[in-house]
């Protein structure tokens, strides 16, 4: 398991995307955080194999409806010593 920092652009602050990727993290038993960040993107960290993080990634790229749009997925390893224990948002 590694830790990845995704970083979500488009059309993904107010209109329930971190919600949507709170849903796609416990669906596929990933553990982090996902926060809006002060311009307009959102971040997500993950822990979770190479596999799993791909299986997310696609299935954030596929939003939930019409108000989200994603324009980019910027995805960083990172080197953390912390290990979360679930998935939340972070408001």
């Amino acid at each position: 398991m590694k830790t990845t920092e995704l970083i979500v652009s488009g059309r993904v602050q107010g209109v329930g995307f971190r919600n949507y990727v709170s849903l796609i993290a416990k669906d596929l038993n990933i553990k982090g955080t996902v926060r809006n960040l002060s311009d307009g993107d959102v971040k997500i960290i993950a822990q979770t194999d190479d596999d799993t993080l791909n299986k997310m990634v696609e299935r954030i790229k596929q939003p939930q409806h019409q108000f989200m749009k994603i324009k980019d997925v910027e995805i960083h390893d990172l080197q953390l010593d912390k290990v979360y224990d679930d998935f939340s948002v972070v408001y």
